[in-house]
């Protein structure tokens, strides 16, 4: 399962994507798809804007240094 959030931080961090495309660049189901955007959203990774999710931007060091190992 992380592996999957991992690869769509990854996806977000080139480009913001829709599910669909998402779906697609990590190879998941919409239902597995929409849990881990959840997941995403809640610990402020992601965010959504209109059909479209972004990854939000860094506000901590942390957050800098992991987007930086991926």
């Amino acid at each position: 399962a992380c592996e999957r959030r991992v690869a769509l931080v990854r996806a977000l961090s080139q480009h913001p994507a829709n599910t669909v495309q998402l779906s697609v660049l990590v190879r998941t189901g919409p239902d597995n798809l929409k849990k881990h955007l959840h997941i995403l959203r809640e610990s402020g990774w992601v965010a959504k804007k209109g059909k479209t999710f972004v990854l939000r931007p860094v506000t901590h060091p942390v957050q800098a240094a992991l987007l930086k190992l991926l």
